[in-house]
């Protein structure tokens, strides 16, 4: 079966931006007095919005959730202005789909600003067709939506669309999307309940490749 668009996370699959994340957040912590407990880091990845809000009122319940949802895309934003650590094999991959005229677009729980920011110092901002961001949409990941709303802006159906992510609840949105969805883990390796789904497991994004041309899905 051939697919017609391919949808990207960013933060932890392009980019290796999850570790200057759990900086930003112990940056954020001592700031404000606060404990960072790890757990919490695994449980924020990939999330945003009301599902982040919910995670920190759970952890920090005596702070002020907003601001800190905010401040530490600004902290974020401040560490990666110089360099932004590309992820083995993206480029290559970006490349590989441009050369095949395959729309590309980007999915993510970052805010627009710091998206942009990312794709113009990577000098990845040539590639994607779309950009959708948490300002974009209502509900986080694991909710579909923002990668229904990718493939509708792609004009696809999400049915052939590939999804590429590192995150758990990235994973789940792209299943609850009936995209085609292929996890190249990060920091955190999918669990049993993955393991058991119709998702392709891979190492790199070098391997995506690989799996592109062997199945003919482009």
């Amino acid at each position: 079966m051939k697919y017609n668009a391919v949808i990207f996370d960013m933060d932890g699959l392009l980019f290796d931006t999850e570790k200057v994340f759990n900086k930003a957040w112990q940056v954020l912590a001592d700031s404000q007095g606060l404990v960072l407990n790890p757990e919490m880091l695994d449980n924020l990845r990939g999330t945003s919005g009301a599902k982040m809000l919910k995670i920190l009122t759970y952890y920090w319940p005596q702070s002020n959730e907003q601001f800190l949802m905010k401040e530490v895309f600004k902290v974020a934003e401040k560490m990666l202005k110089e360099n932004v650590p590309v992820k083995p094999g993206a480029p290559e991959l970006l490349q590989f789909l441009k050369n095949h005229d395959v729309p590309m677009a980007i999915a993510t729980s970052s805010p627009r600003y710091l998206v942009e920011s990312n794709l113009n110092i990577s000098h990845f901002d040539e590639f994607f067709n779309v950009i959708v961001c948490k300002e974009d949409i209502k509900n986080g990941k694991p909710n579909p939506e923002i990668f229904l709303k990718a493939a509708s802006e792609l004009n696809q159906d999400p049915e052939k669309c590939i999804v590429l992510e590192d995150a758990i609840h990235g994973v789940k949105a792209g299943l609850n999307a009936k995209c085609r969805t292929i996890m190249v883990p990060d920091l955190i390796l999918p669990n049993e309940e993955i393991l058991n789904s119709d998702v392709l497991v891979l190492k790199n994004l070098n391997q995506v490749i690989d799996v592109l041309v062997k199945n003919n899905w482009v």
